[in-house]
């Protein structure tokens, strides 16, 4: 499932303070700060990339999942593949064309 319009810059912003603080309390992460950290990344991973902000910041999440990066979400590197089409479509498109 994709999310659309959503600004990730902000969410990864808040991901990472929280990932940082679940860290830091290893092994004994309270269920509620675990729960708003596995609903952000799933956010994260499925928000459909609009602005060079969002492609940057959904490729730092990819970089910072904090699970095995072999489960990183399939929905996450469509919505990556797709940000770098839309962004870079308009300068790629007169370059195949000539």
């Amino acid at each position: 499932m994709r999310i659309a319009a959503l600004s990730l810059p902000p969410l990864l912003d808040s991901y990472q303070r929280l990932a940082a603080r679940c860290a830091a309390q290893e092994p004994a992460v309270p269920d509620d700060l675990d729960g708003i950290l596995g609903n952000l990344e799933h956010v994260l991973a499925c928000s459909e990339v609009e602005t060079p902000e969002d492609l940057i910041a959904k490729g730092r999440f990819l970089l910072t999942y904090r699970n095995d990066p072999a489960m990183i979400p399939p929905v996450a590197l469509e919505t990556l593949a797709a940000g770098v089409e839309r962004l870079c479509a308009a300068t790629i498109q007169p370059a195949i064309a000539a």
